[in-house]
């Protein structure tokens, strides 16, 4: 019984990290490719534009997986009931 209790919640810690981690790369992501535009716009090196736009579309894309992943995870989860 302690074993199964125990991985039910390590399975719902994960769950609730997911979609807040997912979104916090999302955030870190734009945050990222919006330094690298205005660094374009400055007409800063190409070399340090370039990685820091590429670097922050990766993270754009990784946090949207990470969320997209949470959402599915929830959604395939059985229902509780309401009480």
């Amino acid at each position: 019984m302690t074993k199964r209790r125990s991985q039910a919640s390590r399975r719902s810690v994960a769950d609730r990290v997911m979609a807040p981690a997912g979104l916090v790369l999302l955030g870190a992501g734009l945050s990222v490719a919006m330094d690298a535009s205005t660094r374009r716009a400055l007409g800063h090196d190409r070399s340090r534009w370039v990685t820091r736009g590429t670097v922050g579309l990766a993270l754009v894309g990784s946090g949207l997986s990470v969320f997209g992943d949470a959402v599915r995870r929830e959604a395939q989860q059985p229902r509780r009931s309401q009480r």
